[in-house]
């Protein structure tokens, strides 16, 4: 299919003649449909690490807590939003949710996503990495998903957490007063079922006052009784003074730790959102961080109530710190009875990852990181930074999404190296500092592992859910549900249990938003608005690839708003010459040129359209200046927002160009 101009000038024989002696017109017929499969695109993810021992591992140690067996897989996730379970109530009780509650990272560590692969012999956890193709009508500039798993080197049969000094600052104010904080009494009975003869509770409560309910106790059989007396006797009092209530926590958990042999955790229950905007030095964050240089961690619950990501990022920010929702019992019992050891757990800290793309190739995605860890450096490489990894039986996962640049080959070898990954961490258990390199490769389809396929569908439906949201907040009602409506017909890649929750999950939501449109009286099926809005995906410039021939003609196309294009050639002696014009449509492969009476198959990944004909692909970057200025439409800004993009991600792609 090259090119275009092919295409239209057949019955323009005289402005074709100087065309036609360079050899450029191609008299191969284009189909209405093309037979051919679509090329496959390619996936990259990042997921952290899993442990494994024998299935008849376990260790055994004086602490309850310490001596929860592990089994034969232990993950680890970043610290921050823990779940999306406030997302499914939402959903579940016909609320169509904000953007803000939809988190990567939450929705990942919900699921088991091994990758495979050994570590170094006396490392923590070292990086492993899976890769195939991927494609997501949220995402369209991923062509490819990378998997890096963070392989554990822990030997499960001998592994033994430190014991657990737990101070527990309780929010007992008013508006606590019923089932919140009969939820955290009932949590904290259950944190004491589970705690050992080595560890510890204190309790500090606040309201109107702050006062220490209960001194550092050990959670010895013969304490036992003492302590769930004391926990019965919690009551809703006065007003809140939060600050004032985690300052005692800290201050009790630096003068217990003092003569503790193990870890120090401060764990925070309360219906009410920290203030993390306060700087001075009694603020909620300046303690969190003074506190994690103490070695305190910092374990957040809300209590009936969630606080949104913008706050699991600022918390997960501070080493040590980690939130989690809870709304009822369940949730809490099942959350503390299985995830109590881990959830309090610290591996590694301070870890940076380096990606950098190999040559034709670029970043196009980044989901499951919390904060403002993130950098893009000029050569296109991303870095980023956890302040902490906890252990997890789960496998949290970190994606990166891929794309090829212009001068990219179409097909891809396996051989092709496509990124190269470095870590770095300090161990907790050890302090000792790691490092290492990674080249990431394709993956042979019949070596996939079981996160890399799952990674697919969860990425997907992350994107997906959370651009239908971001456009329903805009007011782009049709485009929300139509986004929705496309994922939840989405098929799993196998049985599995929790995937068919998110299955369910985003049927939902696709039937809330496809509602909420009816209500407004609008369509669904196909609507001139909705082809409208595909087509504005095209929207702009579009002028061919160089093809390194001197002073050789290249085409330019301009798509506009009214579902026209115009069609320029340009040289270094005709800067723009207007050759014709018609009116198209496309749909997910094709496009139609209705006056020029020809169907291309195209691509659209980020800044690159590639049309092709035949076997022949020609390549058109995005560009202004020459027939009219780029116009940046709310679809791809929304898009970008979604992939974790930079706002000038696709200056630096045409500048690589």
């Amino acid at each position: 299919m090259k090119n275009v101009c092919n295409c239209v000038w057949s019955s323009r024989l005289k402005r074709v003649a100087t065309l036609a002696a360079a050899g450029l017109i191609m008299s191969l017929p284009l189909s209405s449909q093309d037979d051919e499969e679509e090329d496959e695109e390619v996936v990259y993810e990042l997921s952290p690490f899993e442990v494994s021992g024998p299935s008849t591992g376990g260790y055994r140690a004086t602490s309850t807590l310490s001596a929860t067996r592990i089994r034969t897989k232990l993950g680890a996730t970043v610290g921050g939003a823990q779940d999306i379970r406030y997302l499914r109530n939402l959903i579940d009780e016909g609320i169509i949710p904000s953007p803000a509650s939809f988190t990567a990272e939450g929705l990942f560590s919900e699921h088991d996503l091994p990758i495979g692969g050994d570590a170094k012999e006396g490392w923590l956890f070292d990086i492993a990495s899976q890769a195939t193709s991927f494609e997501s009508a949220a995402q369209p500039k991923v062509d490819i998903l990378a998997q890096l798993g963070f392989v554990s080197g822990i030997d499960a049969t001998t592994f033994k957490p430190a014991p657990l000094n737990l101070v527990a600052v309780v929010d007992k104010s008013g508006s606590m007063s019923g089932d919140p904080l009969e939820l955290v009494r009932k949590s904290l009975r259950q944190v004491v079922s589970q705690l050992g003869s080595d560890d510890q509770l204190s309790i500090v409560l606040y309201g109107s006052s702050t006062h220490i309910h209960l001194e550092p106790t050990k959670t010895s059989t013969e304490n036992r009784d003492q302590i769930i007396a004391s926990i019965d006797r919690i009551q809703s009092h006065g007003s809140t003074a939060m600050e004032a209530g985690l300052e005692l926590g800290y201050q009790v958990a630096r003068q217990s730790a003092d003569a503790f042999v193990g870890k120090t955790r401060v764990m925070l229950f309360t219906d009410e959102r920290p203030n993390v905007g306060r700087t001075d030095a009694t603020g909620f964050m300046a303690m969190a961080e003074s506190g994690s240089k103490s070695d305190i961690g910092l374990t957040t619950i809300g209590v009936g109530v969630h606080f949104g990501a913008e706050l699991a990022e600022k918390i997960s920010s501070v080493r040590g710190g980690n939130l989690f929702f809870f709304d009822d019992d369940e949730s809490m019992e099942t959350t503390f009875r299985k995830e109590l050891d881990t959830m309090v757990l610290e591996l590694a800290y301070d870890m940076s990852l380096k990606v950098t793309p190999a040559e034709g190739f670029f970043l196009s995605g980044l989901y499951g990181i919390p904060g403002d860890a993130v950098t893009w450096a000029d050569d296109g490489s991303l870095s980023l930074e956890i302040a902490t990894l906890f252990a997890s039986r789960n496998k949290g996962a970190i994606y990166l999404g891929f794309d090829r640049t212009a001068q990219a080959t179409e097909s891809l070898p396996h051989t092709s190296l496509i990124a190269t990954a470095e870590i770095s961490y300090q161990q907790a258990d050890n302090n000792l500092t790691r490092q290492s390199s990674l080249p990431i490769f394709l993956t042979p389809k019949r070596d996939l592992q079981e996160g890399i396929i799952k990674g697919q569908y969860l990425v997907d439906q992350y994107a997906s859910m959370k651009l239908a949201a971001l456009l329903y907040e805009s007011g782009e009602y049709q485009s929300a549900a139509q986004i929705a409506k496309t994922f939840a017909r989405k098929s799993l890649p196998f049985p599995d249990k929790k995937l068919e929750i998110e299955r369910k999950l985003a049927s939902e939501l696709a039937q809330q938003l496809a509602k909420d449109c009816k209500s407004r009286g609008l369509s669904l099926a196909d609507s001139p608005q909705t082809r409208a809005s595909q087509a504005n995906i095209l929207e702009g410039e579009w002028i061919e690839a160089d093809s390194g021939f001197l002073d050789s003609p290249r085409e330019i196309l301009r798509f506009t708003k009214n579902q026209t294009v115009e069609l320029f050639s340009t040289t270094d002696e005709n800067p723009l010459t207007f050759i014709s014009e018609s009116e198209f449509s496309l749909n997910k492969r094709s496009i139609l040129f209705e006056n020029w009476g020809r169907t291309l198959r195209y691509r659209l990944k980020g800044a690159i359209l590639s049309l092709r004909e035949g076997d022949i692909t020609t390549n058109y970057i995005r560009k202004s200046g020459l027939a009219a200025a780029e116009e940046t439409t709310l679809m791809k800004r929304l898009q970008d927002s979604v992939g974790g993009l930079p706002d000038q991600e696709e200056i630096a792609l045409l500048s690589r160009s």
